[in-house]
């Protein structure tokens, strides 16, 4: 499991650490950014989607074991904003997704093909296409 973790991990703390002692300017992670959104993150999931075998049937229930506990946790974190720290809509939204919505593209994509192969990628893809539809 280290093996899988360590690399990735391992760019993001390389990162850090270049913006942090800036050899990276706050224009260069930019740039990554618009990047990785636009062009390296799509071309992955093209990449997995159109290699993947699709199901007969849509697996209801495991949509609902993933999105129902998100949802709760959602609701709950929007409960406990207004009730404990009395923050508006706009900062009960925010704290909803904060605390709900999972990075199945950025990390948990890379992470589960380091680890299973691609055989993850129609679970993954299955949760992640109602992900902002329901979460965001």
């Amino acid at each position: 499991m280290i093996t899988i973790i360590t690399p990735i991990f391992g760019i993001v703390l390389l990162g850090y650490f270049l913006a942090r002692n800036g050899i990276f300017s706050r224009a260069t992670g930019d740039g990554l950014t618009r990047f990785m959104f636009y062009v390296a993150v799509p071309s992955m999931l093209f990449q997995s989607i159109s290699t993947t075998e699709l199901p007969s049937e849509i697996p209801w229930k495991y949509i609902c074991a993933f999105y129902i506990p998100s949802l709760i946790v959602f609701a709950t974190a929007m409960l406990c904003s207004a009730t404990l720290f009395g923050w508006s809509k706009k900062e009960q939204g925010i704290a909803g997704v904060c605390s709900a919505y999972s990075n199945m593209v950025l990390l948990g994509l890379p992470l589960l093909l380091a680890a299973y192969g691609e055989r993850v990628t129609l679970p993954l893809f299955i949760l992640l296409a109602p992900q902002s539809l329901l979460l965001f």
